[in-house]
């Protein structure tokens, strides 16, 4: 951090995307926790952008990122993988719905980490890193936000059987769909009642459902179906 902070800014993108990777390379998940870091203070200096931009940073550190998500054993690894795309995203979010490609990436990311393959800590570390892009796009009325949230419900139905995973999905999916009365709720409520019929159900369950039956999108069936589940 420190090397970082002393460089001139015109050397600031060789630094980061070349010497560093290199120097931190057998550091585990150093490089993309001080990226963490370092990238809200980085941004913040325009000459300084310019030159983490031109040096192609973002779609190098989200390919990083995701390679982690893949590739990775460690799970600090991946936590670090996930709070780095959620802080690309908060500060370079227009470098990455210029052109299709890094959203595409950005999208596989958020997949691969909530996938029923990942242990219930990554899914559930990935569950709160989704809220926050899902909290910052909504904001910003962004349509990448349809997909990190199918991506989200998709995690809950797969991981529906863990009730750990089922619990931290919920909490922050129903955070989610607290912030616009716009947001669809049929990728949730087609669970129901099968799910909880199949799997059973717990207080946290019925307090997501009591959160769906609140939101103005939902439907009079799906109103129905709540009730006679709570009953």
């Amino acid at each position: 951090g420190v090397l970082c902070r002393a460089a001139r800014p015109e050397r600031m993108g060789h630094l980061m995307t070349a010497e560093l990777p290199l120097r931190l390379a057998q550091m585990g998940d150093a490089y993309a926790s001080m990226c963490c870091e370092l990238i809200p203070e980085l941004a913040r200096d325009h000459r300084v952008r310019q030159e983490l931009e031109w040096h192609g940073l973002v779609p190098f550190l989200l390919h990083t990122s995701i390679s982690h998500l893949h590739v990775s054993t460690q799970q600090d690894t991946k936590a670090s993988a996930l709070a780095l795309i959620v802080e690309l995203w908060r500060s370079f979010s227009q470098v990455l719905v210029a052109s299709p490609d890094p959203i595409n990436h950005l999208v596989a990311g958020v997949r691969e980490s909530v996938a029923s393959t990942q242990s219930v800590a990554v899914r559930c570390k990935a569950a709160a890193s989704c809220r926050d892009l899902l909290e910052m796009m909504i904001e910003q009325r962004c349509t990448v936000a349809a997909q990190v949230y199918q991506a989200l419900a998709q995690s809950l139905e797969d991981s529906y059987h863990i009730a750990e995973v089922r619990s931290c999905l919920q909490h922050h999916l129903q955070a989610v769909i607290t912030l616009s009365g716009f947001i669809p709720l049929r990728p949730l409520t087609r669970m129901l009642p099968h799910m909880p019929k199949q799997h059973g159900y717990v207080k946290t369950d019925i307090e997501f459902w009591g959160a769906l039956a609140r939101h103005p999108k939902a439907e009079p069936g799906d109103i129905l179906t709540i009730l006679k589940l709570m009953g």
